[in-house]
């Protein structure tokens, strides 16, 4: 039997969404991978689990974002990205950078603190 990836944490994020918009935070995901990628793995994890991610996924193929953002982690590899959360706000500022794990709760918490942040 084969398994077939799913991922857990835009599953959660998803789970969740109703808990960001009623803070009025947006959200969307990065991704270095390809927009057809991207499709695939929505339509993946839609057809495996019912579940549709209601939030855009940005291809960033050339990576200018995520190294613009720090995603890239020295140490960790020179081409994949590592999680992140970021809460932007209203003027464009990051206010903060979380790292997994616990970036749910602890997104809750620092919207409940903040006004009007974006994750």
């Amino acid at each position: 039997m084969c398994g077939i990836p799913i991922s857990i944490s835009a599953v959660n994020v998803t789970q969740r969404y109703q808990d960001f918009a009623h803070r009025n935070a947006g959200l969307f995901g990065l991704s270095i991978d390809s927009n057809a990628s991207h499709i695939a793995w929505l339509i993946n994890i839609y057809r495996n689990t019912g579940i549709e991610i209601p939030f855009p996924v940005i291809a960033d193929r050339d990576m200018a974002i995520s190294r613009m953002y720090g995603m890239i982690q020295p140490g960790v590899s020179g081409t994949k990205t590592v999680r992140n959360v970021f809460y932007i706000d209203p003027n464009g500022v990051i206010r903060a950078k979380l790292i997994p794990p616990n970036t749910m709760d602890a997104a809750m918490k620092r919207m409940d603190s903040s006004d009007n942040c974006m994750v």
